[in-house]
């Protein structure tokens, strides 16, 4: 690895299931086909003010 991204998000309360399912079967994939994205992990905030963390490792940052 020689670039992070860190992406912090929230989703519309009760929307979180909506959230999960885009996440892991759109947004997700989709990325991590991307050339140069290695390793994307997300995290859940148990008390902040943005829920969602994500982040994705690269090869370098010019892939960003």
């Amino acid at each position: 690895m020689s670039g992070m991204l860190a992406v912090w998000t929230d989703c519309a309360a009760g929307q979180e299931a909506a959230f999960d399912e885009w996440y892991i079967s759109e947004h997700l994939p989709e990325r991590m086909s991307l050339p140069g994205f290695e390793l994307g992990r997300r995290y859940e905030a148990l008390e902040a003010a943005l829920q969602h963390l994500t982040t994705y490792e690269v090869a370098n940052t010019a892939v960003l």
